[in-house]
């Protein structure tokens, strides 16, 4: 394959882990079937797979690079809705491996015919403003609020004692292309937070998406704001719906939403905080940001461009226009006798092509 470029963009093997598909396919069939035809060593096997049951692919065995490394000839997926199910399923030994609830994670943990680990992820959940409301431009308000909230807490409350998500203190995860964690954080610190906020007898309304986890994150944001003097309604939608609210600027001051890094390095946050950024949400302008994103994106070589994503690290911490409050985590769950499966900083990417379980032939 060829790739030819517009302009010179030293992050772009930022992409190579995309999936190739056929071009001649989504041009003449349906976009589900399309799906189906790529380039790897299995296929998607329609006559095994049921509707809301299961699905199986099975090995191609004229894959291009040889089977060698490809040991099974059918992998079988079930689709189990519930968490405890699934854990049940993996402790009964019904399936082999699965990606298991991190609230399930620490009786898994407990069965010793099973491996069970937790690694962070490439999800960051954060604090967002509605831009439209003045109070937020000024970066000393945001610093306090920064200070306000106990990520601490935030992780073992809503994210299950870490395993869920582990406290962070910058936009940028580890397993972000171009990360450091060469920066100067602004620390929990309710009593400096307290003499910014309380003066100003703040009342304000926080959004959050249907999900167990942010809603106990957003109580416990929600009584450390109290703390220091702000009273917080918290307010839930459907993931539609509130991001269609976001949009709008209006009925709301705070947000919990979160995105997952992927592609090159500046593209999720692009999205989030340039000014036409494409999930903008609460209209965050600021011209030293985009000149930031345009020099990253005009560097010609990538040791420049990591100095520069360095620098914007540390300017994302000074002026907080989100507030980063945990960095999500993978679970991943496999009898002993499982081999082969690799781990991704995201759950669809894990490599699980290479799966075998030798000692049952």
């Amino acid at each position: 394959i060829k790739f030819i470029l517009k302009n010179a963009m030293p992050d772009f093997d930022c992409y190579l882990f995309l999936k190739v598909l056929d071009k001649e396919s989504y041009d003449t069939m349906p976009k589900e079937e399309a799906a189906l035809n790529g380039t790897g060593p299995y296929h998607f096997n329609t006559a095994e797979s049921v509707d809301g049951s299961h699905w199986v692919v099975t090995r191609y065995d004229g894959y291009w690079q040889g089977i060698d490394n490809y040991p099974t000839k059918n992998i079988k997926w079930k689709v189990i809705k519930d968490n405890n199910a699934t854990a049940a399923a993996l402790e009964n030994g019904e399936v082999d491996f699965c990606c298991p609830a991190s609230a399930t994670i620490p009786l898994l943990q407990e069965n010793s015919k099973l491996e069970v680990g937790v690694r962070p992820g490439s999800e960051i959940y954060f604090l967002g403003f509605n831009y439209a409301n003045p109070l937020f431009q000024d970066p000393a308000i945001r610093k306090a609020f920064a200070q306000a909230i106990n990520k601490e807490d935030v992780s073992n409350i809503g994210f299950a004692n870490g395993l869920g998500g582990t406290p962070h203190y910058s936009l940028v995860v580890p397993s972000a292309t171009g990360y450091t964690d060469q920066v100067d954080v602004i620390e929990y610190n309710p009593d400096e937070a307290r003499k910014v906020l309380e003066p100003l007898n703040l009342e304000l309304t926080l959004y959050h998406y249907t999900s167990g986890a942010v809603a106990k994150a957003c109580e416990t944001i929600q009584s450390d704001l109290e703390a220091v003097g702000v009273k917080v309604n918290i307010e839930q939608k459907e993931t539609a719906n509130l991001t269609k609210l976001l949009f709008t600027q209006e009925g709301y001051d705070m947000y919990v939403q979160k995105f997952a890094y992927k592609g090159a390095m500046m593209y999720m946050l692009d999205r989030h905080l340039k000014s036409d950024g494409s999930q903008n949400y609460g209209g965050f302008k600021s011209e030293e940001y985009d000149k930031f994103s345009d020099t990253i994106a005009a560097c010609s070589n990538f040791d420049d461009m990591k100095k520069e994503f360095a620098e914007l690290q540390q300017w994302l911490i000074d002026n907080n226009p989100l507030v980063p409050l945990v960095n999500g985590t993978v679970q991943m769950g496999r009898q002993l006798d499982v081999e082969g499966v690799s781990w991704s900083a995201a759950t669809d990417m894990h490599d699980w092509s290479t799966v075998r379980i030798p000692k049952r032939g």
